[in-house]
């Protein structure tokens, strides 16, 4: 397991732990399915501070690999778990290393937590938020930015939605896929959206992942998003 010792590390890994959705719902997805932990080596890619391999050695796993920024071999591993979501998902994810380890080391009758994922949109009003992020760049001092302010709305915002601030329903960009089958390769989306807006908006971006072969009883779903300004 190697480490990187810089301060903006351990405040990133606080910010991740106290993420109590996130990190409930793979404790519940884990201790609610301990058949699939007991006596069964996993492997937990880009582990962090460990929380998910210690959650998986509590619930009977007989050995756990924790690696993260590391470069040795292991052997072949019964399950694999990882916290690989990115910004949108994919942004920024790890999920092209999740899928190295799972073709290199997971057993062929493997498990992997979480197993699914989809990909939403959705629009949102916030019209504070683009007056602070994008209006601004009109006024800057006194002096008129506004050139940058015709790039700064093609650029992608990633930031915490309020769902008071959602005005359609969900749109599914990206079907779900099995992460057991899913391939290194470059993605493109081609997707018709039909988003019935009331007001003037902005879009968002969402995910949920899920965990499909195991039983949640009790698990409040995560929705993370980033979203883009529309002049």
């Amino acid at each position: 397991m190697g480490w990187n010792k810089s301060p903006s590390v351990f405040a990133l890994f606080k910010e991740m732990l106290k993420d109590e959705v996130r990190t409930v719902t793979y404790r519940n997805a884990i201790y609610h399915n301990k058949h699939l932990f007991k006596d069964k080596v996993v492997m937990d890619v880009g582990s962090g501070t460990g929380i998910l391999s210690m959650f998986a050695a509590r619930a009977g796993a007989r050995k756990v690999i924790a690696c993260f920024i590391s470069s040795e071999d292991v052997f072949k591993v019964d399950v694999i778990i990882s916290e690989w979501m990115g910004y949108c998902l994919f942004y920024e994810s790890m999920l092209n290393t999740v899928i190295f380890a799972r073709d290199k080391w997971l057993k062929p009758d493997g498990a992997m937590f979480p197993d699914r994922a989809k990909l939403f949109l959705c629009a949102i009003e916030d019209r504070q938020y683009k007056e602070d992020k994008i209006n601004w760049w009109d006024n800057v001092y006194g002096f008129n930015m506004s050139s940058i302010r015709r790039v700064a709305i093609a650029e992608p915002l990633v930031d915490v939605v309020d769902h008071a601030q959602v005005v359609t329903n969900n749109c599914l960009l990206r079907v779900s896929c099995p992460l057991i089958f899913i391939k290194i390769q470059p993605m493109a989306l081609s997707v018709p959206v039909n988003l019935p807006v009331t007001s003037s908006s902005v879009d968002n971006l969402s995910f949920p992942v899920r965990f499909e072969r195991v039983v949640l009883d009790d698990v409040v779903g995560a929705v993370f998003g980033a979203k883009k300004a529309k002049g």
